[in-house]
C-alpha cells in the first residue's frame, strides 16, 4: 500500500478564532468565552458567525439523530438518502458538501474518499453534550475542508454515575435499542453508549441496520485529565437510486467508521499547550446490484494518523496562538488501486 505524503500545517495568528459559547458558573452573559482548539477569546471580541446547540436544546428537540436536529439551523441545509439519516450531505451557506469539516471534541473527521461519508461520523444523541457551529471559512484556523464552515460535536463528559436501557418500536419492523453507563472511580471516569437502530424500510431495498459504539475515559493526572475517547460505527442500508436512477439497479451500501483520540492540555503561567493524537479509519462497500456482488462492486479503505499541538499566550498586547497539524493518509481501493 502507497501512502499518501504528510500534511502540514503552521499557522500563527493574533487575536484568534471562536468556536463554543459558554456560560460562567453564575451564567451571566458578560462572561460569554469563545473556545476553538487553538485559542480563547471573550464573545464581544470576535466577529464569526456562532450556534451553539445546548445539551437542553437536543432534549427538548424531537430529532432522533444528528441531521434531523442540524435541519433546524439556520443557514445549514441537510441533503438526505435514505430514512433516519443514513446518509446524509451538509451544506453551509450554499457551499458544497466537500467544505464543511465535522470534528468531535476536535478531532477532525474529513473523509478523503469523498464529502458524501462526512456525517457517516455522527455519533448519537444520547452521547452529545453540544454541538458547535461556526459559519464562514474556517480554513485559516481549522485547515482543509473548512471552506464554509466548521461543526464539532462536543461529547458528554464528567457525567454522574448510572445505568440506562432505551427500547423503541414502529412501523415496518423498526427497533431502537440502547444502553448508556457510567461511573466514576478515584482517579478516572468512564461513559460508555450503545445503540442499535434497524428496519425493514418503507419500501423495496430501504431496508437499513445502524450499529453504535461509543467510550469515553478521563485518567486524572497530576497535571490536567488525559481523555481518550473510541467510537465505532457500522452502517449497512439499502442505496435504492442513491446514485443513479435506473430502475434496473437494486444498489446496496456498507460502511464502518472508527475513530480513536488522545487529548490533554498544559497549562503553565500564560501558556497553554493542547496536544492531540488521533487515528480514524474508514470503510466503504458499495454494490450496484445488491443481488449480483460481482456486477459491480467498489470497496475503499482509509486511515488517518494525525497528530497536532495548538498553543497559546496571553499578555499585555492581547492573545497569540501558535498551532501545527502533521497527518498521514492512505486509501487503499479494488477500483482506484493504492492512492499516493
Amino acid at each position: 500500500m502507497k501512502r499518501l505524503p504528510i500534511f502540514l500545517i503552521v499557522s500563527f495568528f493574533l487575536g484568534g478564532s471562536s468556536f463554543s459559547q459558554e456560560l460562567s458558573n453564575e451564567e451571566q452573559l458578560n462572561e460569554v468565552i469563545i473556545n476553538s482548539t487553538r485559542i480563547d477569546l471573550p464573545f464581544s471580541e470576535n466577529s464569526r458567525t456562532i450556534t451553539v446547540i445546548s445539551s437542553e436544546t437536543i432534549k427538548q428537540s424531537t430529532a432522533t439523530n444528528v441531521a434531523d436536529l442540524l435541519q433546524s439551523i439556520s443557514g445549514i441545509d441537510i441533503r438526505r438518502r435514505g430514512t433516519d439519516g443514513m446518509q446524509s450531505d451538509l451544506y453551509i451557506r450554499g457551499g458544497q458538501f466537500n467544505q464543511t469539516l465535522i470534528l468531535i471534541d476536535g478531532f477532525k473527521t474529513e473523509d478523503p474518499q469523498t464529502g458524501h461519508h462526512t456525517m457517516n461520523m455522527m455519533i448519537p444523541l444520547e452521547n452529545i453534550e453540544r454541538i458547535e457551529i461556526i459559519k464562514g471559512p474556517a480554513a485559516r484556523v481549522f485547515g482543509q475542508n473548512a471552506f464554509t464552515g466548521a461543526i464539532n460535536i462536543v461529547t458528554k463528559n464528567n457525567v454522574s454515575e448510572q445505568l440506562k436501557l432505551n427500547v423503541g418500536s414502529g412501523s415496518f419492523d423498526k427497533l431502537r435499542l440502547g444502553a448508556t453507563a457510567a461511573t466514576r472511580l478515584e482517579k478516572s471516569s468512564h461513559f460508555v453508549n450503545f445503540e442499535y437502530n434497524g428496519s425493514q424500510g418503507y419500501r423495496e431495498n430501504t431496508d437499513y441496520e445502524n450499529l453504535n459504539y461509543f467510550l469515553k475515559s478521563s485518567i486524572s493526572t497530576n497535571q490536567q485529565p488525559v481523555d481518550i475517547i473510541a467510537t465505532f460505527i457500522d452502517r449497512k442500508f439499502g442505496a435504492n437510486n442513491f446514485y443513479t436512477n435506473s430502475p434496473n439497479y437494486n444498489e446496496y451500501e456498507e460502511t464502518q467508521t472508527s475513530l480513536v483520540g488522545v487529548s490533554t492540555s498544559v497549562i503553565k503561567n500564560n501558556w497553554t499547550l493542547k496536544p492531540r493524537l488521533f487515528w480514524k479509519r474508514g470503510q466503504d462497500m458499495f454494490l450496484l446490484k445488491r443481488e449480483d456482488p460481482s456486477f459491480s462492486r467498489n470497496f475503499n479503505i482509509t486511515n488517518k494518523v494525525a497528530a497536532e499541538v495548538n498553543s497559546s499566550f496571553k499578555n499585555n498586547f492581547g492573545v497569540t496562538g501558535i498551532g501545527m497539524d502533521l497527518s498521514e493518509t492512505t486509501l487503499s481501493s479494488n477500483n482506484l488501486g493504492d492512492q499516493k
